[in-house]
């Protein structure tokens, strides 16, 4: 089973999962609703604070969310959980990544492009993995609405985020995983150089994250990926070389694929 958990004090999170109820999910009992080998439920704990997961009964997460940003602009987004700091503001342990699934993702990320209305004035991106939780032992996705209140009870942004989830549900995308080196923490490029090749794009390290990161960090997040990745799509622009010769020659050692974007 993989479970969606739908934080209730988190405006974004309820609207995405009314829209699924609309979609046929059915109350099975204990605050369950059951669709197409998923549950769905509603949790007091805010997204970055899970800390428990049931690995006997579910094997992969999907945290509905919102998304916050000092640009405030409208935006569907997702991206992996992580820490690649000492520090761990918001959930989850320092320095650690959470498992990914990269073709989960893939799926829904395919979806919201599919789907996105120029009308509706919504940008899709992947972003950098950034805040928990990091250690569920299952693989985990945040799917969210960006990034005012306005936007976070938009009905029609929730309806196009519920049936991305329930695509992904359907069939997740057969393309190999693949890590992100590079870019802004809004990865458009990365985004685009996904939805454009045979890739599905997991973890993220941004280039300014990766002049701070260990190089064991850098291979964690390679491995933290379900399955492990052998690729990684590299955005070279304003990376210094320095910092991709590093990234070369940890590729190398770890048999992964460079593939500049």
């Amino acid at each position: 089973m993989i479970l969606i958990a739908a934080p209730r004090e988190d405006s974004a999170s309820v609207n995405i999962a009314e829209r699924l109820l609309e979609q046929g999910f059915r109350e099975v009992g204990e605050g369950f609703y059951e669709l197409r080998g998923a549950m769905l439920k509603f949790v007091d704990e805010d997204g970055v604070y899970i800390r428990n997961i049931d690995g006997s009964k579910f094997k992969e997460l999907i945290i509905l969310s919102r998304h916050e940003s000092r640009k405030e602009a409208p935006m569907l987004s997702l991206h992996a959980p992580g820490n690649l700091s000492s520090e761990a503001l918001l959930g989850g342990n320092p320095r650690e990544v959470a498992l990914s699934n990269p073709r989960r993702m893939k799926s829904i990320l395919s979806s919201l492009a599919r789907q996105r209305n120029s009308d509706l004035g919504y940008s899709v991106c992947m972003e950098a993995t950034h805040h928990g939780p990091t250690s569920l032992g299952v693989p985990t996705t945040f799917v969210e609405i960006g990034s005012t209140e306005r936007e976070w009870k938009d009905e029609e942004a929730g309806r196009i985020v519920a049936k991305a989830v329930i695509d992904s549900l359907e069939a997740e995308s057969p393309d190999p995983p693949a890590i992100g080196l590079g870019g802004d923490h809004y990865a458009y490029r990365l985004t685009d150089a996904c939805l454009k090749r045979k890739f599905a794009l997991g973890h993220i390290i941004t280039k300014y994250q990766l002049g701070r990161v260990d190089d064991s960090l850098i291979r964690s997040t390679l491995r933290m990926s379900a399955p492990p990745c052998k690729h990684a799509l590299i955005d070279g622009e304003g990376m210094r070389g320095k910092v991709e010769r590093r990234l070369s020659a940890i590729l190398e050692e770890e048999r992964v694929e460079a593939v500049r974007i």
